[in-house]
């Protein structure tokens, strides 16, 4: 879905809209409260069903509450501030990437290590690695892999970093954009995104990657490409390793 964040302005919007016709019309009066946690529920159902990520589920279902809630309580203007900084600092730019900060399980973890080489060398990069367990969880179980990590928001990549320096020499990250990183250097390329990139992230695989190489996505699969395998993983996302041989 393209411009998620307008559609999420224009859902809030007309939700609002909707609500006010329809208390005018039938002469219903309630609270504000009351509204504002009823348009939330409204705005959340429709990005429900206009089928948004399901971060934006949660930030329709909260906004509207969340903002009263602030002027009620007449929060300082820092507050806001400081908010938006952590958000920013956290999640990174979010609203262009439509990628969100999730955590790989630790059982996540252990299916990949089943999957990499165990008698050669091979080398693997982690598309938005976030705060860096995966990695430096895989380099401590696989001395012979080398392990590079890419995350573009600020907090997460400090935390892999200084994970890094407590890691093995065969782990390392970057900050950056890993739509700007090259694959072909890579025997495995794992990503843990969201729905909107895969179509993209599959274009730059079959560009970039080698033949043998493979590509995991956890949970996401590619729009009209059949994996050549997947595994279930018993976490508490349940979730899915998606593997395709380039």
């Amino acid at each position: 879905m393209r411009y998620p964040s307008l559609i999420a302005l224009l859902i809030q919007v007309a939700t609002w809209l909707t609500l006010v016709l329809f208390l005018s019309f039938f002469s219903v009066e309630t609270e504000l409260i009351e509204l504002a946690f009823y348009q939330g529920v409204f705005a959340a159902v429709v990005s429900y069903y206009l089928r948004m990520a399901v971060w934006w589920f949660f930030i329709n279902l909260f906004f509207t509450p969340a903002v009263f809630i602030a002027l009620t309580f007449n929060l300082p203007p820092l507050g806001y501030l400081t908010v938006f900084v952590l958000l920013i600092l956290i999640y990174g730019s979010i609203h262009r990437t439509q990628v969100p900060l999730y955590p790989s399980s630790k059982a996540v973890t252990n299916a990949i290590t089943i999957l990499l080489p165990k008698n050669k060398a091979f080398s693997l990069i982690d598309l938005g690695s976030g705060g860096g367990k995966l990695l430096t969880s895989l380099s401590k179980l696989n001395s012979n892999g080398r392990f590079h990590g890419v995350e573009a928001a600020i907090l997460p990549f400090l935390a892999s970093k200084i994970r890094g320096f407590c890691s093995q020499n065969n782990c390392s990250f970057s900050w950056g954009n890993f739509w700007q990183y090259n694959l072909s250097s890579y025997d495995i390329v794992y990503a843990y995104l969201s729905p909107a990139p895969m179509d993209i992230l599959w274009k730059k695989a079959i560009q970039e990657m080698r033949p043998g190489s493979i590509l995991i996505s956890n949970s996401f699969v590619v729009p009209d490409i059949p994996p050549s395998d997947s595994i279930a993983i018993d976490d508490f996302n349940n979730s899915v390793l998606y593997i395709w041989k380039i």
